[in-house]
């Protein structure tokens, strides 16, 4: 019954459908039941009680909707006394469901109240996140800010005590954190550019392990293997499945998009499915990341809150299965505002509606969205992303005005991960699923040129170099849009550059090039600059905490974008 009520809310009534012979009155009354604006509309059924007697009982001389002049009066046994009373039990009959089904959806409204939570911040390093709570309940493991560094912390939410469980340096930041199932010790991986290993560490203390070497994102599984993920030899981040005491290794169908440089599994209590955001088998090439969950046995990956427009909120994709194992917890915009909700594990669509009746989805439309990546054209124009799913594409809108002159439509639907222009705006260089396409810029058909996950144009329009992010690490190329062969360029050894994709900008005419660097000392992207001829890294100086995305040169000086990092540990428990 609650597809009537959104239908009064949201469309307007077919009119037409109602028996020629209804008395005008009752369609007063009925146009009254329905109007959109609250204030005009009829609020009790026993505000249209009376007339319908009166229409029923024949008190009420009504004209009917159409009679012709000339027509005989009809006694009380004609056919149109039939109709007429037909009509108005048909107007009884519909007023009583919106009047039902009113009460239903207040009564609803009313006894389903938001749950009430209080908030308590908690101890650990001045920046700490990535909280994971002990199988036992009574400890807390997390991701500790020391120095510049990220290590494994734990923590006590009673008492406010914790302290650091490792201290290594070189080997890269911890990223993920896990803890075994019988709590004795964590899991957790380090990472420089790419996935350096996955370790193990005493939940009390102790030296650190290598358990898996090029994997990160570890996850405990109730029988004690592990899922995480590595680059397979697609470039393309595969979870897997792993077993410490064999090392048996085994691929699934599930990709993490490879703009999410904090990438999240996380297994259901039951152990049976794990869920994640990104991609699995079988989607169509440049499709947009969504939720799915992972059969463990199976391997196979199935879409969660398909009516829900589900999209990234932050560096990450918070998420977070219900102990009751019914439901996972994600983190969905809402504008400018963050909301926790709860998606049904069972896959199906979220609908409102009696179990034996017709449904109508809960979420059924997607406002626009405009995201990165951007680029900037001539004329003051700016080329971004807008739309969302299957309606994604490039936009391209005056900066002046905010006025949206056009859409691509030669690149509908691909998941765009970096963007950039040529020299006269003429031309747009994209990138999705790993692969280098081109466009008009006043839109057509879209032309692969290579593989690539970042691009950069040179300032005179003839050159490209483009970043892979490949097993060994990040590898730059130069491609001659000409047509000649592709060139490695060389970039001296010791220093890893970062996974995130090159800024549009970011090669000068004297062959700069602005790349970001990961320390090994440090949890942040630092700018560098590469000398393309030397192949000479140098560290810009730099006194941010934060990471530095989106290089570009402009007029000689740096442009960059800084995400400042300020994270510390709420506990959140119901009040009611």
């Amino acid at each position: 019954m609650t597809d009537t009520l959104a239908a009064v809310i949201r469309e307007e009534p077919n009119r037409e459908a109602l028996p020629a012979s209804t008395p005008l009155k009752i369609r007063d009354i009925l146009n009254r039941c329905l109007k959109k604006d609250p204030r005009s509309r009829l609020r009790d059924i026993g505000d249209a009680r009376i007339a319908i007697e009166e229409t029923l009982n024949g008190e009420a001389d009504f004209p009917m909707a159409a009679t012709s002049p000339s027509s005989p009066p009809a006694d009380e046994r004609s056919p149109k006394v039939f109709q007429r009373r037909e009509a108005a039990w048909t107007a009884v009959a519909m007023l009583t469901a919106l009047a039902v089904l009113g009460g239903w959806w207040l009564r609803g409204r009313h006894v389903h109240q938001p749950t009430r939570w209080s908030g308590d911040l908690l101890g650990g390093s001045s920046i700490a996140f990535g909280p994971r709570i002990s199988p036992d309940g009574h400890t807390l493991a997390f991701q500790a800010m020391v120095d510049d560094q990220i290590q494994v912390g734990v923590l006590n939410p009673d008492s406010g005590s914790w302290t650091v469980l490792t201290h290594e340096r070189s080997r890269g930041t911890v990223q993920e954190i896990t803890w075994s199932v019988d709590g004795s010790k964590l899991y957790f991986d380090r990472m420089s550019s790419l996935p350096v290993g996955i370790y193990s560490v005493p939940s009390l203390g102790g030296e650190e392990r290598l358990v898996l070497k090029d994997s990160g994102g570890p996850e405990a599984l109730p029988d004690g293997s592990l899922l995480v993920w590595r680059v397979d030899n697609e470039r393309r981040n595969r979870i897997y499945h792993f077993w410490p005491d064999s090392d048996r290794l085994e691929p699934l169908q599930g990709w993490i998009p490879p703009t999410l440089p904090v990438p999240l599994i996380r297994v259901f209590p039951d152990g049976k499915e794990a869920v994640f955001f990104g991609m699995t088998e079988g989607m169509g090439a440049g499709e947009s990341p969504n939720l799915y969950a992972l059969d463990i046995a199976s391997g196979k990956a199935r879409r969660l809150g398909t009516q829900l427009p589900i999209r990234r909120a932050s560096e990450g994709f918070p998420l977070a299965p219900t102990r009751d194992n019914r439901s996972v917890m994600i983190d969905l915009p809402a504008g400018n505002l963050h909301q926790i909700i709860a998606v049904p594990r069972s896959g199906f669509q979220l609908l409102i509606g009696k179990p034996n009746g017709n449904s109508f989805p809960l979420v059924d439309t997607t406002p626009e969205e405009t995201a990165l990546p951007a680029t900037l054209l001539a004329d003051n124009q700016v080329a971004f992303m807008a739309g969302a799913g299957s309606d994604q594409t490039i936009a391209i809108a005056s900066a002046g005005d905010g006025r949206i002159i056009r859409r691509l439509q030669g690149c509908k639907g691909k998941f765009v991960t970096s963007l950039a222009a040529s020299p006269d705006g003429n031309t747009l260089f994209y990138i999705t699923e790993g692969s280098l396409w081109e466009i008009p810029a006043h839109d057509g058909t879209a032309r692969k040129i290579a593989a690539a996950d970042g691009v950069a144009v040179a300032p005179n329009g003839k050159d490209l170099v483009v970043s892979l992010v490949e097993k060994a690490g990040v590898r730059l190329v130069r491609i001659p849009l000409s047509g000649g062969a592709a060139q490695d360029i060389r970039v001296e050894s010791g220093i890893s550059i970062d996974p995130i994709p090159l800024g549009g900008t970011s090669l000068r005419a004297d062959g700069k090039l602005l790349v970001g660097i990961v320390p090994r000392d440090s949890w942040f992207f630092r700018p560098a600059v590469l000398d393309l001829a030397s192949g000479t890294l140098t560290r810009v100086p730099l006194s941010f905490t934060g990471d530095t995305f989106m290089l570009g040169w402009t007029g000689g000086r740096i442009l960059s974008f800084g995400e400042p990092m300020r994270a510390h540990l709420w506990r959140f428990r119901p009040t009611d």
